[in-house]
């Protein structure tokens, strides 16, 4: 596999362009200030239970976990009031404007990119926060199209989304490269779509192995280190 094979760059966002944990924390941050208004805690307090609580559970309930420890089971009133606002909680998760900051040598690495190779971003997750987050990265000029899967009822592993991204840039998808960190979203979609994928190991499941890669596979460290290969400078390993 070479980088001559390949006219077209198709990119996963969260893990492989910037740490979707960031996302995460931003959001926390924001549901904290919000509960604020209404438990008797300070912001701060209410956002360590909240880091902690998710590093612990996960995302699953968090907002009903945070309501259940700080409301106070003596006053009915307030105990409803509470109980209404983890749906305001999980809206304000969705809809904050998160501050997130691409992977190190993301961005002169699309800049490079682009001198070689068209490219559409191909993202998982609801549109409308998956906007806010390409907003706040502001990845610029180096992405052409931008392919919300859940948009197009085709959340990944559906290769439909990659394939819908590789029919706006106008290539086919032989000449398509995906590029991304999930191995059960991003890598078996390559196998289903048989498009060929470069994983780079990075983000939440770095440390999972892939179990079934394309036939034209590679995996790299970074994204700045594929960048480096497909520019064919630098080339690590």
């Amino acid at each position: 596999m070479n980088p001559s094979d390949f006219d077209a760059l198709l990119i996963d966002l969260d893990d492989t362009l910037y740490a979707e944990h960031a996302f995460v924390d931003s959001g926390l941050r924001a549901v904290a200030a919000e509960a604020a208004k209404s438990f008797d805690a300070d912001e701060a307090t209410l956002l360590a239970h909240l880091r902690y609580d998710f590093a612990k559970y996960g995302r699953v309930q968090i907002f009903d976990r945070l309501v259940q420890r700080f409301a106070s089971n003596d006053d009915v009133t307030r105990v409803e009031k509470n109980s209404v606002s983890v749906a305001t909680l999980v809206a304000c998760y969705r809809a904050h404007a998160p501050e997130l900051a691409p992977y190190p040598e993301v961005e002169p690495a699309l800049a490079k990119l682009q001198d070689h190779f068209t490219i559409a971003i191909v993202t998982d997750g609801a549109p409308d926060v998956q906007r806010r987050k390409l907003a706040a990265l502001d990845l610029g000029a180096a992405i052409t199209h931008v392919t919300l899967c859940w948009e197009i009822d085709a959340p990944k592993p559906s290769p439909k989304g990659f394939q819908h991204a590789a029919r706006k840039l106008g290539v086919a998808h032989e000449r398509a490269l995906i590029i991304g960190d999930d191995p059960h979203h991003d890598i078996a979609a390559a196998v289903d779509g048989e498009f060929a994928a470069c994983r780079v190991r990075t983000g939440r499941f770095a440390h999972i192995e892939t179990p079934q890669p394309p036939e034209r596979y590679r995996e790299l460290s970074s994204f700045a280190d594929v960048a480096r290969w497909l520019t064919d400078s630098e080339r690590p390993g």
